[in-house]
């Protein structure tokens, strides 16, 4: 069922050029908002945007729609990866073609211009939808998990600690990455 599901999530990645439009017939949906599977589904999909769901009996497929046959195959919801380490345009790219629609990305170094999330957001880019995460808050922590790269911020009040998101957010982040460990969990000595 993998195999089938990357294959239709591919072809969309690829095939679907400026308005043409794309059938994809009898596939069976996994509606992620009513945990349920719908069978023998359309999905209807123009540019970059689907524009009809339904039953494969009562959908309308204009004439000039390049068809795809789902039988047997599943279309789920994207996929969201909420932990990503990656700058790299290639790897972003390859995530998207294995179903993956946002990543949640905290790049090694601060990426304080915003470039990787406007980038991801160009039509023009096959891309998952990149959301960057600005570094690093921490109520408790033992100790800077890598003093050369990583500035870990422990705000001494709480007033402190409003400055620092005030700070990220104009900035233009939209988040912010809170590490808390009494030291039971992590050890600095052994990560």
């Amino acid at each position: 069922k993998v195999s089938t599901t990357i294959g239709l999530v591919i072809t969309l990645s690829t095939s679907v050029v400026a308005q043409q439009v794309l059938a994809i017939k009898n596939v069976n949906l996994v509606d992620g908002r009513a945990g349920t599977t719908q069978q023998n589904m359309t999905i209807l999909v123009q540019g970059n945007r689907i524009v009809s769901v339904g039953k494969s009996t009562a959908i309308q497929i204009p004439p000039d729609a390049k068809i795809v046959d789902g039988t047997g195959r599943w279309a789920i919801p994207g996929l969201i990866d909420v932990h990503s380490h990656s700058k790299s345009r290639q790897i972003l790219q390859r995530a998207l073609a294995l179903g993956i629609t946002t990543i949640h990305s905290m790049p090694s170094l601060p990426d304080t211009t915003l470039e990787l999330e406007l980038w991801s957001s160009a039509p023009s880019n096959p891309s998952p939808r990149v959301i960057l995460t600005q570094w690093l808050f921490t109520g408790e922590f033992p100790g800077n998990i890598s003093p050369n790269t990583w500035a870990l911020v422990k705000p001494a009040t709480t007033d402190e600690a409003r400055q620092g998101v005030e700070r990220v957010r104009r900035e233009g982040f939209r988040h912010i990455k809170l590490f808390f460990d009494t030291g039971k969990l992590w050890f600095v000595d052994r990560p």
